[in-house]
């Protein structure tokens, strides 16, 4: 930058009296105008893209998206519309906010969902009405501040709330089953009965992965079985994240009939490129992402309970 300054007689500077970029500094200051405005013109056209996509099943999440002015509301009605198409739910706000944005508590998700005008119904498909919920079979106990409950010799996964003062479970056996999905949890149950199963019920949210934090840190070993799709990975992720050393099977690696791909500009090929950076799930989103369509668990989930166990 160039400046110019008064100057007294002896030699002090005053105020300055006019300054100009150079040329490098005008350069860049251009290339950063430019930079911001392609972004924002990305940015407003993968909006469009999303509205349009969601338009003749979810019109009113497709109007709140093209309204939304505040980054917040844009980001948040952007993370909805695309677990919406993706078919992903969640174990209520917490969990939606902690699948996107890091923390549980980073918005309140359900207020902007809201107010934005988004139905009751959405709200209900992606999860944000439900209370904080686990699956528990097998030879597995729970025990809360007025007793315990031995889950072995019902039929399982038996669905708990997991907001019980001084909740603890605790099981005998070495594994731990992570299952995402009821069917293959159920099935699980009634062949292996020494075997503790923990049904997730899709995403889940600070409790459970509390509890899984727990099981894993009494020396257990959990294996995480779900689908191999965009929601799978992140499911996974939170598995590996409450449970460090947390072993995920591809499902996708057994014996499967073939699915339509993923669209290459999609909602899961998108998300599943920005995860194959993942430190946690990287790996498993590559693999996913280059089989080119989803896999889910039902069909090899007792065999890979066989080779496990």
């Amino acid at each position: 930058m160039h400046l110019a300054c008064q100057v007294d007689e002896r030699g002090n500077l005053g105020d300055p009296r006019w300054w100009q970029p150079t040329d490098n500094a005008a350069i860049a200051e251009s290339g950063a105008r430019a930079q911001t405005a392609h972004t924002t013109q990305q940015r407003d056209a993968e909006r469009e893209s999303l509205a349009a996509e969601l338009a003749s099943d979810y019109r009113e999440i497709a109007d709140a998206l093209k309204a939304a002015k505040s980054p917040v509301a844009i980001a948040v009605i952007t993370a909805a519309a695309t677990d919406l198409l993706a078919g992903i739910d969640h174990a209520g706000p917490r969990a939606f906010a902690q699948a996107h944005f890091d923390g549980t508590k980073a918005h309140d998700v359900r207020a902007v969902l809201t107010a934005a005008g988004v139905p009751g119904a959405v709200l209900e498909q992606l999860g944000l009405r439900r209370g904080d919920r686990i699956g528990l079979g097998g030879p597995i106990s729970v025990s809360t501040l007025t007793g315990r409950v031995d889950f072995g010799p019902m039929r399982g996964p038996v669905i708990i709330r997991l907001d019980q003062p001084g909740l603890e479970v605790s099981t005998d056996a070495q594994t731990v089953v992570v299952i995402e999905n009821l069917q293959p949890a159920e099935i699980v149950c009634a062949r292996y009965s020494t075997l503790p199963v923990i049904y997730t019920a899709g995403q889940f949210g600070d409790d459970a992965a509390s509890l899984l934090s727990r099981l894993a840190a009494s020396g257990k070993r959990i294996v995480g079985i779900v689908d191999a799709d965009l929601g799978g990975v992140r499911i996974a992720r939170r598995i590996v994240e409450a449970a460090p050393g947390a072993e995920i099977v591809d499902v996708g690696s057994w014996p499967h009939p073939a699915r339509a791909a993923f669209p290459v500009d999609g909602i899961a090929a998108r998300g599943l490129r920005v995860l194959t950076e993942d430190p946690l799930v990287g790996g498993f989103a590559s693999s996913v992402l280059a089989r080119g369509y989803p896999v889910e668990q039902e069909l090899a989930t007792l065999e890979i309970v066989k080779s496990i166990v």
